[in-house]
């Protein structure tokens, strides 16, 4: 990845479920990728997707390549978490465009659904990891 613009930590917005929430999350680095999927559910817990693979230019910005996935899971937010399943998916792609100074667009291939914004994570001191907390529908949680 060539472009520093890019590289980083992008988050999603919260979305909603019946029973919990999700949020997104990508570091980009020179040539490699990672993505996930933090979901809590009321009844499952925790879970995190996660994607890994190959950062390549293209036209328009970027195509992620996947090379590994596997499924975490954990009963409390800061407990280890287990693995639950690895699954093949190097047929997964993502395309990854640039739309401002803070926000991407991550594009599924049509093996998925849907299309997701992400803005750039800032830190307000270099070097320094802050917590992120996150509200839904009156639950309350610390990452």
């Amino acid at each position: 990845m060539d472009n520093k613009e890019y590289a980083g930590n992008w988050f999603s917005k919260i979305h909603p479920l019946e029973t919990g929430f999700y949020v997104h999350q990508i570091n980009l680095a020179k040539d490699k990728f990672y993505f996930s999927r933090l979901s809590y559910n009321k009844y499952k817990k925790w879970e995190e997707t996660r994607f890994t693979g190959f950062v390549e230019s293209a036209s328009n910005g970027y195509t992620l390549k996947s090379k590994m996935c596997a499924v975490y899971g954990s009963t409390k937010l800061g407990d280890k978490w287990a693995l639950i399943r690895v699954f093949d998916c190097e047929y997964i792609q993502f395309s990854l465009v640039k739309l401002g100074s803070n926000t991407i667009e991550l594009l599924p291939d049509s093996n998925l659904e849907g299309d997701e914004h992400l803005q750039k994570w800032i830190p307000l001191q270099k070097d320094i990891y802050q917590s992120i907390v996150i509200r839904t529908n009156g639950f309350k949680f610390f990452i």
